[in-house]
Parts: C-alpha cells; structure tokens; sequence
C-alpha cells in the first residue's frame, strides 16, 4: 500500500547520504506483521551475519538526542553485568508506560485528575475498568485508549523539546516491571534475543505481545534508559483524532534540529495523510452493510509515517 513506499522512499534518501553504513533492505515478509520480516532480515541479511545487536524503532519515534543509539548500546553492556537482560529502550513519551513516568516527572498528577476525572476503560475490546484519576500502563493501556490525552502529551513534550530534553538529562535507568506490557516503540537487543523469539510457540505474530511473554517466561529484565527521550507520534487509534498535530510538532522538531526538512515534509505528508484517510473511507462509505465493526478497522487501518 502508499504508506510502505513513503517510508520505504525516505528510508532511501536517508541511507543515500552514508552508502558505506546504511541500507535499506525490503524483505519479502513486508508488507505482514512487522515479526515476520524483522526475522527474515536478521535470518537472510548479509548485514546482520556479524552483528552482535539490534535496534528496533518505530517509524514515527523520533529520538532527541545525538548518539542516542551508542547511549543505548553503553547502557545495555553495563545493565547486561548484573542482570539477566532482555532489552533497553529509551522514554517515550506518548506510551502507555512512558507517560506515566512523565506525569510524575513534571509534576502534572493534580493536572491528570482533573481532565481524566471519571471511571475509565482500557485494555482490549475494554477488559479493564480504572477508577477516576489513575492510568493503566498496561496492555492498551490509558494512553492507548484515548487520543485526548495522547494529544495532552505532546502539548508539554513535543511542542516544548528543549525543557523534554532538560528534564531528562540525568535521570538514570529505571527497571520496567516484568508485568507490565510495554509497548515497544524502540527496543535495543542482541541478535541472539531476537532469534529466541517464536511466534508459534507463543500463537501471535505481533512482536510487541511475542516478547512480552518470552521475557516474562525467561526471566529477562526490561530497562529505560531515561536519559534518552523519544517522541512518538501517535498511537493506531490516534492517527487521524489527533493528525492536525502534525504542523506543531514538525514546527517544534524543525526549531530543535534546525533542520527545515521536517517542515518541507510536513506539506507533502499532510496531503497524502488526507488522502488515505478519504479513500479509506470510500471503500466504507460504499459498502452498504456498514457496520461498527468495519469502522473500528477502517481507524485502524490508515496509516501514518
């Protein structure tokens, strides 16, 4: 579909700028979960046959800071002394886990009460039920499940990445807790981590849930490397509630990199981001037994780089 060839289209241009250490490799898994064809790359790929790790980011998480994977890979050799270590990532802002690290970071807790001030659902299909005031950070967690406060997050990070990055500075590393389903925007392993994983073995192919339960089963600790901030755009369910952010935060990121490109890309992507979502909604408007199902999918399916 359109989106995989605009990433796939500036993926290119990217890996243009460094040839001797950059490439951009299209499996023959893609376009299927994204489990399928990260394993096939890491399995077939020349590139990877003396690789010792592996970094995983999301195309629409956006770290902050300059050697921010070198930082990645520092901490993970340091936390790998002590622990038994499944992966590190950094702190993500518009993530279920994220968040609410956050939230306690700049003070903003009487802040969520008073706009999150009801009882709540979250988990899928709404399995859960949080009392007024709390967030879940679980599996589709508080943040998953309502765009606003999706939106509420980018407002004091996203479009204020000077203090994000201040307040961050120097925090140290924080244990994620084995329970908690984290929602893996930017993940960073060794190679031997990601060929353990079995989708059959664990009857899912969505790469989030996959190492969740293998960490749990292994006993593999899950670390933040605080000190490392990420913006990530949106959730699934948030991409077209909260798309008019998109000219703030390429706005906020051109200031912070003083780089004019995310501002030139903004227009282009804005224009095709329109575009998905009217013949998205073509194809349900036009069929006559439109259900609230074929809605749920339709939020689910348009897609954002």
């Amino acid at each position: 579909m359109y989106y995989h060839e605009i990433v796939d289209y500036i993926a290119r241009k990217w890996s243009e700028r460094k040839p001797a250490s950059r490439y951009v490799i299209r499996p023959l898994g893609s376009p299927t979960e994204p489990f399928i064809a990260i394993k096939e790359v890491i399995n077939n790929s020349e590139h990877f046959k003396s690789a010792k790790f592996i970094c995983k980011i999301d195309d629409d998480v956006i770290p902050l800071k300059k050697n921010w994977i070198a930082a990645l890979q520092n901490e993970y050799v340091n936390l790998s002394k002590n622990s038994e270590l499944g992966f590190i990532t950094g702190l993500i802002n518009n993530n279920c886990w994220g968040f609410k690290e956050l939230v306690s970071l700049y003070k903003k807790t009487e802040e969520y009460k008073h706009i999150h001030c009801y009882k709540t659902v979250v988990g899928w299909e709404a399995s859960r039920i949080v009392n007024k005031g709390q967030i879940d950070d679980g599996e589709f967690g508080t943040v998953w499940q309502y765009p606003y406060i999706g939106r509420w997050i980018h407002e004091w990070t996203s479009l204020k990445l000077d203090e994000f990055v201040q307040k961050t500075q120097n925090l140290n590393c924080k244990l994620i807790p084995s329970k908690t389903y984290y929602s893996i925007g930017c993940i960073f392993a060794e190679k031997s981590f990601w060929m353990s994983l079995d989708s059959e073995r664990y009857a899912s192919k969505l790469d989030e849930r996959i190492i969740h339960q293998y960490c749990l089963e292994n006993n593999k600790q899950k670390w933040a490397v605080m000190s490392q901030p990420f913006v990530h755009l949106f959730y699934n369910n948030h991409r077209i509630i909260n798309s008019d952010l998109i000219t703030p935060i390429c706005k906020s990121l051109s200031d912070y990199f003083k780089d004019d490109d995310f501002i030139k890309n903004r227009i282009r992507l804005k224009k095709q981001f329109e575009n998905a979502i009217q013949n998205q909604w073509q194809k349900i408007t036009d069929d006559i037994t439109f259900t609230k199902d074929k809605l749920y999918n339709f939020l689910n399916n348009v897609e954002l780089i």
